[in-house]
């Protein structure tokens, strides 16, 4: 799963990057509890980074420290719950300037936009997130060049079908989102996730993992790998999910990729995300976003009559492959997530 994935948002974030002096080096197991005014690390309106300080569920990787970028916007007080965005950036992706439009859009909106950074232990620049994937020999063919993590060789974890850290990525979402409820005001029926390309792989593996803590996941040319779609979970998370028909870094019609890793297809995972969710099982209908006139073009469609109350909605975009991103896509996947 060696790619790209490139884009560059127009809007501009001031960032502050938050030094140890004055406590920006959190560590999960000190953090002070039930306190829903704004951190002194924090300000409104700005971009920060910060770092959070763990210890890998697996005793051989031990302690290390992961980086983040989040944004507050203005109109947080600590007195009303604020909705929450995770954006996952994409393979060799950055945290800081891929997230900028969202961070600008959340200003705006008044969500809190937080921008985790991939692991690159041993392959500098390879920001990757990982679905559990590596040390496995069912989600590649025979001819998948793998590449070795420091991690994965640390644990042993290694097969053809390698390409990503070894990292517990879910421990280290579960721990940064207990770290933001503690100190924030967070909307709990109200946190989703996004992101593209390899990003968008990991948002939908999250909502496997994590059932009961996303509202909505919104994976932009994403998809599961071949035997990691686990359906059950699925129940009760909206999903839109957006690809472009010409994509063959991550295929939407499912099958073996360019670099020779096996996904499910887009139909497939719409079909199960719907089934599992009660809605109609009939051929989807034709929904209108608001950005239907806008370029590229662009079709979207949804499974209606969800029972869990869900919206289960696929976008596709005919003449693009892999790596696009629309000037409206931070609204767009707005748009989808204020209204489920």
């Amino acid at each position: 799963m060696r790619y790209s994935t490139f884009f560059l948002s127009s809007a501009l974030i001031l960032i502050v990057v938050a030094g140890s002096s004055n406590g920006a080096s959190i560590s999960s197991s000190k953090i002070k509890k039930h306190n829903k005014q704004l951190p002194a690390d924090l300000e409104t309106g700005r971009a920060v980074q910060r770092y959070l300080n763990l210890t890998d569920p697996d005793a051989l990787l031990g302690a290390y420290q992961r980086t983040y970028m989040i944004t507050v916007p203005d109109t947080y007080t600590g007195d009303a719950a604020a909705p929450l965005l995770f954006f996952f950036h994409g393979q060799y992706g950055s945290f800081k300037r891929d997230s900028a439009g969202f961070s600008a859009l959340g200003l705006e909106e008044g969500f809190v936009l937080v921008s985790p950074k991939g692991m690159e232990d041993g392959q500098p620049g390879d920001t990757s997130w990982s679905v559990k994937a590596e040390g496995r020999t069912d989600v590649c063919t025979d001819e998948c060049d793998p590449v070795y993590f420091e991690s994965c060789k640390i644990v042993h974890r290694m097969s053809r079908c390698n390409w990503a850290t070894c990292y517990d990525d879910v421990y280290f979402v579960e721990q940064l989102l207990s770290t933001l409820e503690s100190e924030l005001n967070i909307d709990r029926k109200r946190i989703y996730a996004t992101g593209p390309s390899n990003g968008g792989m990991i948002a939908d593996y999250l909502a496997t993992q994590m059932p009961g803590v996303f509202a909505a996941v919104v994976p932009w040319y994403g998809a599961f790998l071949h035997n990691m779609l686990l359906r059950p979970p699925l129940r009760g998370v909206s999903f839109l999910s957006l690809h472009g028909l010409r994509d063959k870094v991550i295929p939407p019609e499912g099958g073996e990729s360019y670099d020779h890793y096996l996904y499910y297809s887009e139909n497939d995972t719409v079909l199960a995300w719907a089934y599992e969710n009660g809605c109609s099982m009939k051929p989807p209908v034709n929904v209108t976003t608001p950005y239907d006139n806008q370029p590229p073009v662009h079709t979207c469609v949804e499974h209606p009559d969800c029972s869990s109350g869900v919206t289960v909605m696929y976008c596709y975009f005919p003449n693009k492959g892999h790596g696009f991103w629309p000037s409206y896509a931070e609204k767009l996947t707005w748009w989808f997530l204020s209204k489920v």
